[in-house]
Formats: structure tokens, C-alpha cells, sequence
């Protein structure tokens, strides 16, 4: 009998040293999420990023509309299709904004599933956010989704960590944690609020805090073993992508496609004749892209 009354004990003692531990968890997170909200007024929500860019694609869609070539289509499929880590830049052709609409179809495509996604796009026209903002914002998002810390995770993040950061690879660092979180993760980058950030300063000098987001980002795919995570960078024709299209030659982790038929093919499609024809066609290309990318996601679910 009073061996049994022990264990009784010892079980109640049990769980409430779980839920005192529970509660002191879930103090952390509060905190932690708290202290990254402070961090990203500057730049905007993830929700505020996605609705203005929503907004824009859907007014140029009135007028100017794009669509991604059908050959296209078929390289992005297989690129979600597959279950390894890769970068995927997304650029356009002669249409500035292409990518950027892309960026925002990538997203409403697949927000919907349950494959973890983090993304940074621009909040205004003229905004410029520096490297620290666009990692803040990616680093609460990723919170946001993994719900509360565990003391168990390796990778869980303190908010000590946060407030000692002082630097640029620093941050980089906490990102690449937050993200070793998921076993599954998509990112989507504009490349534009990078570029904003990118140095003028000659080649042989040290790198901008743009170009090592890049490098970093590229350093965290090829190290994600294990893991699946995809990295969408959307961009007109740059510099930094020119950088990753010639690694890309040596590399298969990296991959691009286009997201645009070309200036000359849109604008002919955006001719008064011709404009219900092409809102058409862009309807049922949409839906045929959400159908494909639902059912390679959910492969991607399927991973052990």
C-alpha cells in the first residue's frame, strides 16, 4: 500500500514538474515572438507583405497581364516534385513584374496546404529593408508555425540569442536554426529587397550584407541533410542572379525558370481584342498550376 502511494506521488510529482516546465515554455515563446514583432514593424507582417503584393499583381492583371510559358510550368512542377533541397531562381524575360507575380501565384498555390512556407516581398513601393529586417521577419514567421519552444530542440532560439546579435552573419546563423526546425520548408525571396541592400563597392571588396544573405541561403540548402527545403528567389536579370546562373552551371541544387513569354508575346496579349481571350487562358493555366502543385506538396508530406 505504500509502495503504491509513493508512486502516486511520484507520478504527481512528475507532471507537475511537465506542466511548471509547459508553462515556463510557453512564457519563452510569448517572449521570444514578442521580442521578433519588435523587430519587424519597420518592414511589415507577413500577411501585410502578401496583401500588397496580392493587390498589385491583381491591378495588373486588369490590364497587363503575364503568364509563364507552359514549358516552364512543367520545370516548376518537377522541381516541387522532387524531395531534395534547391534553390530555385525565378526571373522574367523582359517584364519587370512577372517574377514578382509569380512569387505571389508560388504562394496562394500552396499557402493552403500544410507544407511549411516563409516568405519576404515588398510592402511598398519604395520600401527598402535591410538584410536584418528581411531574416527578422523570416525568423518570426518560422516561429509562428512551429508553435512553442521545446527544451528538447537543439535549434530553439532564446531571446538572450536574439538581443546578443550584433551582426549581420550572425542573424544569418539563428536563421539557419529556425529553419533546421522543419523537415519540410518552402522560402520565397524577392530578390529586389535584397538588391536594395547590395554594395556599389568594387569586386574585390568585402561582399554586401545583400550578397551574403544570398550565399547563405545557397550554404543552408547544401547542408540541409536530411531536410527538403526549397528556396524560391524571384528577379528580374541582376547581378546576384548572374552570379548564381554561373554556379548553377556546377551546381544542381540551384535551378531557375522563366515568368514571362517575353515582351514582345505579352503585348500583344494585352490588345483590347484580345484581352478576355488571355484572362481566359490565365484563369485555366492558374488552376491548373494549384491542382499540380496541391498534389506534388503532398508527396513532399509523404517524406519520412
Amino acid at each position: 500500500m505504500i509502495h503504491v502511494e509513493t508512486r502516486a506521488l511520484q507520478n504527481q510529482m512528475i507532471y507537475f514538474q511537465k506542466s511548471q516546465n509547459m508553462l515556463v515554455l510557453e512564457w519563452q515563446s510569448e517572449n521570444l515572438r514578442t521580442t521578433l514583432q519588435s523587430l519587424c514593424r519597420q518592414h511589415g507582417s507577413a500577411e501585410e507583405m502578401l496583401s500588397f503584393c496580392r493587390s498589385m499583381r491583381n491591378r495588373r492583371r486588369i490590364r497587363t497581364p503575364t503568364q509563364v510559358p507552359v514549358c516552364e510550368l512543367q520545370k516548376l512542377k518537377d522541381w516541387v516534385k522532387d524531395g531534395k533541397s534547391s534553390l530555385l531562381i525565378a526571373h522574367g524575360r523582359g517584364v519587370r513584374s512577372s517574377s514578382l507575380d509569380f512569387a505571389v501565384d508560388f504562394l496562394d498555390a500552396i499557402i493552403e496546404t500544410k507544407v511549411p512556407m516563409v516568405w519576404a516581398l515588398p510592402i511598398a513601393l519604395d520600401g527598402s529593408p535591410r538584410t536584418t529586417d528581411i531574416v527578422h521577419s523570416l525568423m518570426l514567421q518560422t516561429l509562428s508555425m512551429s508553435g512553442n519552444a521545446n527544451d528538447l530542440d537543439p535549434n530553439m532560439i532564446t531571446v538572450e540569442e536574439i538581443r546578443s546579435a550584433s551582426s549581420v552573419p550572425h542573424w544569418l546563423r539563428l536563421l539557419e536554426r529556425s529553419f533546421r526546425r522543419f523537415k519540410n520548408l518552402f522560402v520565397v525571396i524577392d530578390i529586389s529587397l535584397i538588391e536594395s541592400s547590395r554594395s556599389t563597392c568594387d569586386d574585390d571588396r568585402e561582399d554586401s550584407e545583400g550578397a551574403k544573405l544570398i550565399k547563405h541561403l545557397q550554404a543552408m540548402v547544401d547542408a540541409s541533410n536530411n531536410r527538403c527545403l526549397k528556396i524560391v528567389l524571384a528577379a528580374l536579370s541582376s547581378n546576384i542572379y548572374d552570379q548564381l546562373l554561373e554556379k548553377s552551371v556546377e551546381s544542381l541544387a540551384v535551378r531557375r525558370i522563366l515568368t514571362d513569354r517575353g515582351i514582345t508575346q505579352e503585348r500583344r496579349s494585352w490588345a483590347p481584342k484580345l484581352r478576355a481571350i488571355t484572362r481566359k487562358q490565365i484563369r485555366d493555366s492558374s488552376n491548373s498550376f494549384r491542382d499540380a502543385m496541391s498534389l506534388r506538396t503532398g508527396n513532399l508530406l509523404a517524406i519520412p
